[in-house]
């Protein structure tokens, strides 16, 4: 599931109708929904999954 942040550059506000009615959205909060017409005032969060280190045999270096 996607997770959204409000911009920095973005006043906190509150949805006056709709769905989000009377749910404010400010800045530091991790957010699942979001109105899709104030999509423009969110960043997604991306999460990346780092690999998982495989191990890795040495080999002999032959210096002939």
């Amino acid at each position: 599931m996607p997770e959204y942040l409000l911009k920095p550059n973005q006043e906190r506000f509150q949805m006056v109708e709709g769905p989000f009615e009377n749910r404010a959205f400010i800045h530091n909060v991790v957010y699942t929904e979001i109105p899709l017409s104030e999509a423009d005032k969110f960043t997604m969060i991306i999460h990346q999954q780092l690999p998982t280190p495989k191990q890795v045999k040495a080999q002999e270096v032959d210096n002939a």
